[in-house]
C-alpha cells in the first residue's frame, strides 16, 4: 500500500515561532493557491509561522536566519534552540510537498518587523502579517497550521522552551 505523502517531492523546511515581548506570536496569513487540498478541504485562507526551504549547503539554522530575515526583516536574533519538528504533507502552496519542517525559538525586544522582501520572496499569495496573543488566536475563528503551534506557543510562554524538539504531529491541537 502506498503512504499518502509519496506523490509528493519531500522538502526540508525551517519555521520560526517569533515572540515579542508581549509574548505575541508573529504570524503570515497566506491565501491557498490551489482550489482543492487533500489536507485541508475547502481552506481558502491560513495563518503560518515565518520560514521556508533549506537550501542545498545549508543548515536548518542558517536557513531559518535566512528566512527570518527574507521574510520579516528581523536580523541580528539568536535562535533559542529548537523546539519542534512536523512530518506533513503541506498541498495548500504552490509548490506541495512532503514537508519535513524543523521549528526554532525567537525572542524579540520589540514588535518592529520589516515585510519590505516578503513579496520579492514569497512565490504565494501573502494577506496580512501580524502579531496574535494566544487566547485571541485561540478565540478567533482564524486557522492556524499547524495548530499545535497554538499549544506549543502557549507552553513555551509558561514553561519556557522544551529541552528536545517537540513532535508536533503528536501534540494536540
Amino acid at each position: 500500500m502506498s503512504q499518502p505523502g509519496n506523490r509528493y517531492p519531500e522538502r526540508h523546511t525551517a519555521r520560526l515561532i517569533i515572540l515579542d515581548p508581549e509574548d505575541r506570536i508573529l504570524l503570515i496569513q497566506y491565501r491557498a493557491t490551489r482550489e482543492e487540498s487533500v489536507v485541508h478541504p475547502g481552506l481558502r485562507n491560513f495563518w503560518f509561522t515565518p520560514g521556508g526551504g533549506i537550501e542545498p549547503g545549508e543548515t536548518a539554522e542558517q536557513a531559518a536566519l535566512r528566512e527570518m530575515d527574507e521574510e520579516v526583516g528581523l536580523t541580528g536574533l539568536p535562535l533559542l534552540g529548537e523546539v519542534a519538528r512536523r512530518t506533513a504533507i503541506n498541498d495548500l502552496f504552490t509548490r506541495a510537498a512532503l514537508c519535513h519542517e524543523r521549528y526554532f525559538l525567537v525572542r524579540t525586544a520589540s514588535a518592529a518587523f520589516d515585510t519590505a522582501r516578503l513579496a520579492e520572496t514569497d512565490q504565494d499569495e501573502v494577506l496580512d502579517v501580524r502579531w496574535w496573543r494566544p487566547d485571541d488566536l485561540a478565540a478567533s475563528a482564524e486557522v492556524l497550521i499547524p495548530a499545535a503551534i497554538l499549544t506549543l506557543t502557549r507552553s513555551i510562554i509558561a514553561h519556557g522552551a522544551p529541552r528536545e524538539p517537540v513532535d508536533l504531529g503528536r501534540l494536540a491541537g
